[in-house]
């Protein structure tokens, strides 16, 4: 397994071994969602980029931005199509 699916085992349907705050275990629509995000890191990582999350410290707004393997920027992601890219409509 890759370093982004490590802790996240069985098929989507399953509910995860995660837990949550008093031994509660984490809903399968929210283990289905790792699922899709631990996919999408691969098919980056394959692509040999990586989407970063940045919150500036004046506290505006999040901003996504595109890297190569070495850190180096590519560019800015709209938040809009990260959304499209988690939902694959890209």
């Amino acid at each position: 397994m890759n370093r982004f699916t490590t802790h996240i085992e069985g098929p989507p349907d399953v509910v995860s071994p995660f837990r949550v705050s008093r031994g509660r275990r984490l809903p399968s629509e929210v283990v289905e969602q790792l699922h899709v995000a631990a996919q999408l890191c691969e098919d980056l990582e394959e692509a040999g980029v990586e989407l970063r999350f940045d919150t500036p410290p004046d506290g505006s707004r999040v901003r996504a931005v595109l890297v190569d393997n070495d850190g180096n920027y590519v560019r800015d992601v709209p938040l809009s199509e990260v959304v499209e890219l988690e939902l694959g409509e890209l």
